[in-house]
């Protein structure tokens, strides 16, 4: 080992999974050809519950790093990305997903953004490419989150979602890591605003790439939405409860957000368009269901 790779930060890639043998074993093999010192990173997959344990799956793939399969009962990946963390002995976490395929000077560049100054206890967000842009529902979801990110991050990092984020373990920690009460949806979000009010860093690294590829059905793009509603609602609640009103979009806001596919590069701008607004009348309807359950618990 050089010199110069001994001075590279100590990372543990972080990957939630839940109920796709597959995709981890896909991913894995992607992540199997990273270019990074072989003892300066590790992988930990989190078996979220799955239904047939996925740990053969991670077995089934040579890696040249450490490689660690835990399993919890099914809680979400932001409680499932807190258990790695919480066993991780190395100093930086690194977040995606199993539906990711990070480019192989991923961790490098991540390395390079913390080095920087002032920015080694930071949290940063990289590049998420959409790797099915011929699938409309997909496509429509890469559109909404690139939307959302453009709108909270035009004057400085605000939000970044965890299929490419990266982060100092022991800050990770001291703030509390991700809300365990928000299940599959909402919890990056929230991280992010509670990370930025502790008067944390964030920063953006363009050239840490992956590529996201989540086949969608119609089906299953409208009950994400309708959970990503749930989850905006669980924000909007806790944010209340801790005095720091969550001020609503105006209505300006959707209508940019529906008639987005226009500026995009991708085909079917009609039919973009009207995905996403079936988008936001299902995550509507999970808001309301969610401030609804809301109210009759407290009754």
């Amino acid at each position: 080992m050089t010199q110069e790779s001994s001075q590279l930060p100590k990372f543990s890639v972080v990957v939630p999974s839940y109920n796709r043998p597959a995709q981890i074993a896909q991913m894995l093999a992607a992540l199997s050809e990273i270019e990074y010192p072989a003892d300066r990173w590790e992988v930990i997959v989190v078996d979220d519950g799955s239904q047939e344990p996925l740990a053969p799956a991670v077995q089934s793939v040579g890696m040249p790093v450490r490689v660690r399969c835990l399993r919890q009962d099914n809680a979400g990946p932001g409680v499932a990305r807190n258990t790695a963390a919480r066993v991780s002995e190395m100093e930086y976490l690194a977040f995606t997903a199993d539906d990711c395929i990070p480019a192989t000077d991923w961790l490098l560049k991540l390395a390079a953004a913390f080095k920087t100054d002032g920015m080694s206890r930071a949290l940063i967000g990289g590049t998420v490419r959409h790797a099915l842009p011929h699938k409309l529902c997909p496509t429509a979801s890469h559109l909404l989150v690139d939307y959302l990110k453009f709108a909270q991050n035009t004057d400085k990092p605000r939000f970044f979602t965890p299929n490419n984020l990266a982060v100092h373990r022991e800050c990770f920690l001291e703030v509390g890591g991700f809300h365990e009460a928000f299940g599959p949806t909402g919890e990056d979000r929230e991280f992010c605003a509670r990370w930025s009010s502790l008067g944390n860093k964030i920063g953006f690294e363009p050239r840490a790439v992956v590529d996201h590829a989540h086949p969608q059905s119609l089906v299953g793009f409208l009950r994400q939405h309708f959970a990503y509603g749930v989850g905006s609602a669980r924000f909007r609640a806790l944010r209340d409860g801790e005095n720091q009103q969550a001020v609503p979009e105006s209505l300006g806001f959707y209508l940019r957000l529906v008639l987005s596919p226009l500026q995009s590069e991708f085909p079917a701008k009609c039919r973009l368009m009207v995905l996403l607004l079936m988008s936001q009348v299902v995550n509507a309807c999970g808001a309301l269901t969610e401030q609804f359950s809301d109210a009759d618990d407290e009754r």
